[in-house]
């Protein structure tokens, strides 16, 4: 066994024995040393992000420009948007919500939402028949799920979207229908 190891591990071996180094094998001058450098590394750092930070919250003079905002227009009970499909079916009898979200360029969705007596597969059957019979174009369907159903469909006045939640009875479903009309 080398001696000089066994004294590095030898609780009673003092500095002197260890040629001036402490018990982990390092000077006190050394390790004076690198705390200085970590701690002029940790100013320089710190020193850095806080003028960094202050250069990145600076405030401008410049005025923020307003962002476009969507104008929405609500319609009264059971009242349908004049710019919803007039032959899209809508089960009778049910309280409806209507409304129209106009963009800043002037794009417009109509949208009708109401709670349905019918299962979610009952209305995904009942509206996927309705497109495919009036030759609207199927751009996509989900009916993986039993809670939640879509269409999306094309024909040449805009696009539909026909999303059919579950709600809480489970044979009853909220159906919106949102309708973009082409420009």
């Amino acid at each position: 066994m080398n001696h000089d190891r066994s004294l590095a591990r030898d609780k009673v071996a003092s500095p002197e024995d260890l040629g001036g180094a402490t018990s982990n094998g390092m000077n006190d001058e050394r390790i004076n040393r690198i705390i200085g450098v970590v701690i002029i590394f940790a100013i320089i750092f710190f020193g850095l992000f806080w003028f960094s930070g202050i250069k990145l919250n600076k405030v401008s003079n410049t005025p923020t420009p307003n962002k476009p905002v969507n104008k929405i227009e609500n319609f009264s009970d059971d009242k349908i948007s004049p710019d919803f499909p007039k032959t899209i079916p809508i089960e009778s009898g049910v309280k409806i919500s209507s409304y129209n979200a106009t963009s800043p360029d002037g794009r417009v969705q109509a949208s009708v939402v109401f709670q349905s007596s019918k299962s979610v597969a009952a209305n995904f059957k009942l509206y996927k028949d309705y497109l495919t019979k009036n030759n609207w174009k199927i751009l996509a369907k989900d009916s993986s799920k039993s809670d939640l159903q879509l269409i999306i469909a094309q024909n040449s006045s805009g696009i539909l979207n026909v999303t059919i939640h579950q709600i809480a009875d489970l044979n009853k479903s909220l159906v919106d229908l949102s309708f973009l009309v082409n420009k």
